[in-house]
């Protein structure tokens, strides 16, 4: 985590967008909390580039390839397997391996763990766009998992780094609404990263 977090600070060094310098913090309580399915919060999912129908794995096509992806043994083993991958910042083995636990593990405890880092390998790589609707599924399918308030933070991030400040600015506050309790970490994170969206 230390080491994905130096990368995203490195890539995000430079000027404030206009309006973040100097800001009040953001406000992260309160907004209207939607109740339609196919809505993340007060985020519509279709806006985000989600589409509604969760994803199934890879398309059969490319199941050949996704096959060597993973070691033979537990699914711990294998989670720690793709997990490792992304620690040493190989990115493209990260992904594979990571979809084919998705793929060979839908249910398991750690499958929304792996989609939180599946979107990361996006994040880091500067595909916001993936990223988001990684982010928002991993999200909304696994509402209770550890990862949950990252993958909110980290979709908010995304939906800023494609300049949709609107939504990013919604999805900061969902944050604050939807975990109270979150870390301090990811509490602070979040003020610092509205701050730089423009957040007001």
């Amino acid at each position: 985590d230390f080491r994905l977090t130096a990368i995203e600070q490195a890539q995000v060094q430079g000027a404030a967008p206009a309006g973040a310098a100097g800001g009040a913090a953001v406000g992260l309580s309160q907004p209207t909390m939607a109740t339609e399915p196919g809505t993340l919060g007060t985020v519509p999912l279709s806006a985000l580039g989600a589409d509604a129908t969760p994803p199934t794995g890879p398309a059969a096509t490319e199941t050949a390839a996704l096959v060597p992806a993973l070691p033979a043994g537990t699914p711990q083993e294998q989670y720690k397997y793709a997990y490792d991958l992304l620690r040493q910042m190989e990115y493209d083995e990260a992904e594979r391996a990571l979809k084919a636990f998705i793929k060979a593990n839908p249910d398991h405890n750690l499958t929304g763990n792996a989609y939180y880092w599946l979107a990361e390998t996006y994040y880091v790589r500067g595909d916001y766009e993936e990223a988001v609707a990684l982010f928002a599924r991993g999200y909304q399918d696994f509402a209770g998992s550890a990862k949950a308030p990252d993958n909110l933070l980290k979709l908010a991030m995304s939906l800023a780094k494609l300049g949709r400040k609107e939504d990013a600015c919604i999805t900061f506050q969902e944050l604050g609404t939807r975990f109270p309790n979150a870390s301090s970490a990811i509490k602070q994170r979040a003020v610092t990263e509205s701050r730089r969206a423009g957040c007001g």
